[in-house]
């Protein structure tokens, strides 16, 4: 086994600053140097202080540095190898799976055998198998697992790849798992063909802040130096205190994540007020986890005042940025696409995504219709099920004509109708879905008529590089040279087109920030003028092993793959925190000494550190709405600005008196009244009602008006005790009130479902119906008790006064009996007298 070419003595370390003068040589020499770097942020902060040191010489104009990624370096030279083969003899270089090709590779070699048929998430394993087929190449695990006794999952994962790899040599093609090793068998040939140094490769390759080496790396840069090239290493300097900057260093503990997260931001902030041209870092190791409370805490604190939804000010650009993007299938513009493509294909979506879909700015028309579709919106709550399709979405559309007439959206459903039943019944291949996709998206105005800010424009052309990407699958579902490619299903091509936004990272390009907000590896080699690390417990640092469940345990700790024993993880973080003592003068460690109900401890390798300083950022500035509460100012509203209670003397110019006003709101003026005095005004004088939200079953108050319902239309058949007696004595014969009982629950469940006919499915109307039949038939059983009386109305309306004010109350029912007249009122629930 070769040694890591990092550890290698005979390896020539370099100075950034001679690396520096190396890339400001003459074009012709500087050519000649290519500089790698871990990853791409790196290599755009080395760019960025490459051009500050040019331009501090004073020059205006100078050749931009060779500086990329290795998985960028390696795509270009497979690039240049292909189109030199095209214009020589030698053979063509076989092309290489995307990532998303190889992703449906592995599920579909899952799928066609019998250890992947009892797996309940297919897509989750295929992407585990290729993170294990890139761990056996990376650390050249392959002839030892090839004579390896494992575990089913071991023997599966074999058994796999070995199909995956017959797969793709009968379609030509490799991965970039293999690329490294085709790339040195290549640059071999090449040199063994002509005898020489190929002339195309640079003389210097710099390996720029890099921590760590596979072996099939350290293999290619063995080759490369075989070929003449001399590989030399190059780490960032440690900062150096200025004049400007004072060293500095705090260890703190915070009672919660919370309290943690809100503490970087102020100092964050703070640092900024200072020191305006300063670069700041904040390091959260499970940014993933805590990215959105991270973006909310850092827009209160940072950009007060503002929203991140807010798109009127587009030239507004926060002074904050986080490096970890968000899954393409995240983004608003994304998922209006994808609910428009599936309620095309007939498939049942949640009330809530059909919402936002009407009430998405990215349709055709959406500005002019804005209004409209939101009063539309609101009307279909009430007609629509839980999970309603296009048909019953246009169905209920067809009767909500309130004003919410939205001709541009009629429209478009229309066409998506139209496109369903005369186009999803066909296959096509995966090329010809992406045109037609494009026509959809097309027709239904996406991505709207307004002009889109710059993270929308970025996230469509995202989106629509990702549709074209659909066209990539020709290739695997060809059976042969001259065969045409298998054609898919609507329904496959918009799985693989979630599956593929679900697995990309998209984060908008922005202006450069201040403040950066990193995850662990994205912080590797970085400078800056302060730095805060956060979440360093001892649960999360250094951080736990991660070893692969389809690779022998001993196989990965023997190999040396990263994160698959604590010792190696421990290693590896250990020389992380070393980087980050050496990246900056300002430094902040914290950790939360509690999650829950559990306790934590700081890690091990900040232990000894200086004493925790919690009190250092106590008189840091309110927040916003802190300041706004502080104030404690109260606002007040003119009496004649705000819609009164309905007025008996409508014609007053003045404002009337209690006396006089009357409230349509029912007798729950009150209710609201006594419980808060806010919700009274808001729903009572500016008439402010909740939106409701479809269900899958019936709530409390649709069950207690099928009730309401099923005795109004009882007592209208019975309408006195002596009717009641009767019937009971007819049931005794199998007849009467079982009868009346039947009519009754089926007239009040059709009435309801007339209100909500797509609501209430046949089987739940049956159910209903028994549960009405049952409880009024038990409740009659104590009406028979009573003494003779007679129903004189159910559910009558009736003007109430209380205090001055008329209120429209509804008496459920009024018997006349021999005492006088009696008000009853239904009541399913526990009622009491505390309840009135």
């Amino acid at each position: 086994m070769l040694p890591n070419i990092l550890q290698d003595e005979s390896t020539p370390q370099l100075s950034r600053q001679d690396l520096f003068g190396l890339l400001a040589q003459p074009a012709d020499s500087a050519a000649g140097v290519s500089v790698l770097t871990p990853n791409r942020r790196l290599a755009q902060a080395l760019q960025t202080d490459l051009d500050h040191w040019q331009s501090a010489r004073g020059l205006q104009a100078w050749e931009a540095a060779d500086i990329l990624p290795p998985e960028a370096w390696l795509t270009r030279w497979h690039a240049h190898f292909t189109q030199q083969a095209s214009l020589s003899d030698l053979p063509v270089p076989p092309g290489v799976l995307r990532p998303e090709q190889a992703q449906w590779l592995w599920e579909q070699v899952i799928a066609d055998s019998r250890a992947g048929e009892g797996l309940l998430v297919p897509g989750q394993a295929a992407a585990q198998c290729r993170d294990a087929w890139s761990q056996v190449h990376a650390w050249r695990m392959l002839p030892a697992l090839m004579s390896v006794e494992g575990n089913p999952d071991v023997q599966a994962f074999w058994h796999w790849s070995r199909a995956y790899d017959d797969r793709c040599n009968q379609l030509g093609l490799i991965d970039q798992a293999r690329l490294p090793d085709r790339i040195a068998d290549w640059l071999r040939a090449q040199q063994a063909a002509a005898e020489t140094r190929p002339a195309s490769l640079p003389h210097t390759l710099v390996l720029y802040a890099f921590d760590l080496l596979s072996q099939q790396w350290s293999a290619l840069l063995r080759t490369l130096q075989q070929c003449g090239v001399r590989v030399v290493c190059c780490q960032p300097p440690a900062w150096s205190a200025s004049e400007h900057v004072l060293p500095s260093q705090q260890c703190l503990a915070f009672a919660d994540a919370a309290a943690e997260r809100l503490a970087a931001a102020r100092w964050a902030r703070s640092v900024l007020e200072q020191q305006p041209l300063a670069r700041i870092a904040i390091v959260v190791p499970d940014l993933q986890q805590q990215r959105s409370a991270m973006l909310r805490v850092l827009w209160q604190v940072c950009a007060p005042g503002r929203s991140p939804l807010d798109t009127s000010a587009a030239q507004f650009h926060p002074p904050f940025n986080l490096s970890l993007g968000q899954p393409l299938s995240a983004w608003p513009l994304v998922q209006t696409a994808f609910s428009l493509l599936s309620l095309m294909s007939g498939a049942e979506l949640p009330f809530a995504q059909i919402s936002q879909l009407l009430r998405s700015p990215f349709l055709l028309a959406a500005e002019v219709e804005a209004q409209a579709r939101a009063r539309l919106d609101a009307a279909l709550r009430s007609r629509l099920p839980a999970t309603p399709t296009l048909a019953l979405l246009r169905q209920a559309m067809a009767h909500v004509r309130a004003g919410e007439v939205c001709p541009a959206l009629d429209r478009c459903l229309a066409q998506l109708s139209e496109f369903a039943q005369t186009q999803l019944h066909v296959r096509h291949a995966p090329s010809q879905w992406v045109a037609l996709i494009e026509q959809v998206l097309s027709d239904a105005g996406f991505p709207g008529e307004r002009a889109l800010d710059s993270s929308e424009y970025q996230t469509a052309r995202r989106l629509r590089e990702l549709i074209a990407g659909l066209s990539v699958f020709d290739a695997l579902t060809t059976k042969g040279p001259a065969t045409q490619p298998a054609a898919w299903s609507f329904e496959t091509a918009l799985q693989r087109l979630r599956r593929m936004a679900a697995d990309t990272l998209f984060q908008p390009q922005v202006v450069q920030a201040p403040i950066q907000v990193l995850g662990v590896l994205e912080s590797a080699g970085l400078q800056f003028d302060a730095l805060w690390v956060m979440g360093l417990t001892a649960e999360a640092w250094p951080m736990p092993s991660r070893p692969n469940p389809f690779l022998p345990l001993s196989l990965q700790r023997s190999h040396g793959v990263p994160q698959s024993s604590p010792e190696l993880a421990l290693a590896l973080d250990r020389r992380i925190t070393r980087g980050w003592m050496d990246s900056a003068p300002q430094r902040v460690f914290s950790y939360a000494m509690r999650i829950d109900d559990r306790e934590l401890a700081p890690s091990a390798l900040i232990e000894g550190w200086p004493p925790v300083q919690v009190a250092a950022l106590d008189a840091a500035a309110p927040l916003w709405h802190e300041s706004l509460r502080a104030a404690a100012a109260i606002e007040r509203i003119a009496e004649s600005r705000v819609p009164l209670l309905q007025s008996v003397a409508a014609s007053q110019s003045e404002p009337v008196m209690p006396e006089s006003l009357t409230s349509g709101g029912g007798t729950r003026l009150f209710l609201d009244q006594s419980e808060c005095a806010f919700r009274a005004f808001a729903a009572h004088r500016l008439h402010v009602r909740p939106l409701e939200m479809p269900s899958e079953t019936l709530d409390g108050r649709d069950r207690g008006s099928l009730l309401h319902s099923m005795m109004e239309n009882l007592w209208l058949a019975l309408k006195d005790s002596q009717s009641l007696h009767a019937a009971l004595a007819a049931d005794r014969a199998q007849s009467g009130l079982q009868e009346v009982l039947e009519q009754a629950a089926a007239r009040a469940v059709q009435r309801w479902r007339s209100r909500r006919p797509q609501a209430l499915g046949e089987r739940e109307a049956a159910l209903q119906r028994q549960r009405l039949i049952e409880l009024v038939g038990g409740w009659l059983q104590h009406e028979a008790q009573r003494a003779g009386f007679e129903v004189l109305g159910t559910e009558r309306g009736q003007t109430l006064q209380a205090g001055g004010i008329s209120v429209q109350g509804r008496l459920d029912r009024i018997d006349a009996t021999t005492q006088g007249q009696l008000v009853i009122d239904y009541k399913t629930g526990t009622a009491g007298m505390g309840d009135w």
